[in-house]
């Protein structure tokens, strides 16, 4: 089952009474239990995430910062596909908390670096 918002960005979904974008999807696992999934387009992810991965508050860093979660995202896609999700929301993968956390600075960076991932 999957609910989602008509207008994610003015009235996010809410689980548990805290904000996300995207679609909540919920589904039996293996366990038989629910597990709830946040699935969000790569951009809102990082929004959710810079901000509790660094808490330095210089633009320049927030970027790197961007870039960085952005390119541990991508490359780590699937990384769970056996439980239905990608990344988990913690330090296992990255700290995701959704719009509750999204600040100003973080989201600039996110903008000013929309799509830029590291590659070697």
């Amino acid at each position: 089952v999957a609910f989602g918002s008509m207008n994610e960005r003015a009235v996010p979904v809410r689980v548990g009474g805290k904000p996300y974008r995207g679609k909540i999807e919920v589904f039996v696992n293996s366990r038989g239990t629910l597990t709830v999934v946040n699935a969000v387009k790569l951009e809102d992810y990082v929004r959710g995430v810079v901000p509790n991965e660094l808490s330095l508050p210089a633009l320049e860093a927030q970027k790197a910062q961007a870039i960085a979660a952005r390119t541990y995202a991508v490359a780590n896609i699937g990384q769970f596909a056996a439980q239905g999700f990608d990344l988990l929301p913690t330090v296992r993968s990255q700290v995701y908390r959704g719009v509750a956390s999204e600040n100003p600075t973080a989201t600039r960076a996110v903008e000013e670096t929309r799509g830029i991932v590291g590659t070697y």
